[in-house]
């Protein structure tokens, strides 16, 4: 087998270079990635940030659904029928989805992959997430004998508020000592 090497003149820098095929056009990446961008213009960049932004609000379900299948290896069939089983509702603290801006979070056991149920974000994140494995059960088990045991029997006393004289007052007081 033997290799054909061409002369090749480089399309960006014009510099003389041998390839092995009569079709390459750059010398090396640099000189390409220079062209790409060389001839990009800001009307091209703005036509497509425009299209990747109308494109995205027209097919949200598609890349909500690419993500969950991705991440989660779930369709949002199966997603839907998890959000029945729990009637709507957050897994943890019970409020509805409706009550959230974000739809219920998937959660998940990081050893084992599986899927427990859907969460809100702040039972998902400030409960379940600083806890994670099983020192998380221990620490909620010790959280509730904790809220369940004796007090200490010390109670704070009340706060006194602070009474503050009015100007207009202090005003007509002085006023009266002359």
């Amino acid at each position: 087998m033997s290799l054909h090497i061409h002369p090749i003149k480089c399309s960006y820098c014009n510099k003389d270079f041998l390839g092995y095929r009569t079709n390459v056009k750059f010398c090396s990446d640099t000189c390409r990635y220079a062209w790409q961008h060389q001839n990009r213009s800001n009307k091209a960049i703005e036509r497509r940030k425009i299209y990747q932004k109308k494109w995205g609000q027209e097919n949200w379900q598609h890349r909500r659904n690419y993500m969950l299948k991705y991440t989660f290896g779930i369709t949002s069939e199966q997603y839907n029928d998890l959000l029945r089983k729990q009637n709507g509702n957050c897994a943890i603290c019970g409020r509805h989805n409706l009550e959230f801006a974000r739809k219920l979070a998937i959660d998940h056991d990081h050893i084992t992959s599986e899927i427990r149920g859907l969460l809100c974000e702040v039972c998902n994140r400030k409960i379940i997430g600083k806890h994670r494995g099983i020192e998380g059960v221990e620490v909620f088990r010790k959280a509730a004998a904790y809220l369940n045991s004796e007090y200490t029997g010390i109670i704070i006393p009340p706060k006194r508020k602070k009474r503050r004289a009015r100007k207009s007052s202090r005003k007509k007081r002085s006023l009266l000592q002359k």
